[in-house]
């Protein structure tokens, strides 16, 4: 008997293998979708998840709040520290405001406006705190310490600069911590407070730097230039207009 001889029709074919083609596009975009998602929430990772986590609400300093504030001038409480107060506000998760004083303390005031816990430093604060994803405080001081305090006013550690501290800091996606001050000198530590890399400008640093969002730096100083500092690139790689030197941690 005879043989017969199958045959399959290209069109046929492709008829079968379109709807397989079709579903490994729909989840090359899923994956792709949720990886830009994961990408997102690590750049925001480092700052506390909290409706003002630092000065300026946020890495680049908008100013904006996510949420509608009070539209009455009714006070609600009122908080007596021992001295002026310069230092600007960062809100904790569970509400907790922290704030300095020029009496060289860091409060820590619940949302009734009652006080939780204080720490006291050296000499005045005029820095305002910032607050990372894990809850720990970073503050500057006039004694020339930067400050890294637990949630509950224990100090996690403190690092010496060699001038007083004004500018408040701010927390890379790495959890690396930026700052300057009056030493002319602008800090990079990782979060164990150990020196990443340091930068000497031509004069101090009050101000408070900025992060974009390609991860760039700005930062200004009383010897009038702003700084672009990195932008995804090495120190070797990067030219820092103005800048007398630097310095990188080994």
């Amino acid at each position: 008997m005879r043989r017969r001889r199958m045959s399959v029709r290209s069109d046929a074919f492709v008829f079968c293998t379109l709807p397989l083609f079709t579903a490994c596009v729909l989840i090359w975009m899923f994956a792709a979708c949720v990886f830009s998602v994961c990408l997102v929430k690590d750049c925001l990772a480092q700052l506390a998840d909290t409706p003002w986590p630092t000065g300026l609400h946020d890495l680049q300093h908008s100013g904006c709040s996510p949420v509608k504030a009070s539209q009455t001038n009714e006070v609600c409480w009122k908080f007596q520290a021992e001295d002026t107060i310069w230092s600007s506000p960062a809100l904790g998760v569970d509400g907790t405001i922290y704030i300095g004083a020029h009496d060289g303390k860091l409060y820590a005031i619940s949302s009734d406006g009652s006080l939780k816990w204080s720490y006291q430093t050296g000499k005045k604060i005029i820095s305002s705190p910032s607050i990372s994803a894990d809850g720990t405080i970073y503050i500057g001081s006039y004694d020339y310490y930067f400050y890294a305090i637990k949630p509950d006013g224990v100090l996690k550690w403190k690092f010496l600069a060699n001038d007083k501290i004004i500018s408040c800091s701010v927390i890379g996606a790495d959890g690396t911590v930026y700052f300057g001050s009056y030493d002319g000198t602008f800090y990079a530590l990782n979060p164990d407070g150990t020196v990443k890399w340091t930068l000497k400008a031509d004069s101090k640093i009050i101000s408070t730097p900025a992060i974009g969002a390609d991860g760039t730096i700005y930062l200004g100083s009383t010897d009038g230039k702003i700084y672009a500092i990195g932008g995804g690139k090495s120190l070797s790689q990067t030219s820092f207009a103005g800048l007398a030197g630097n310095t990188q941690a080994p």
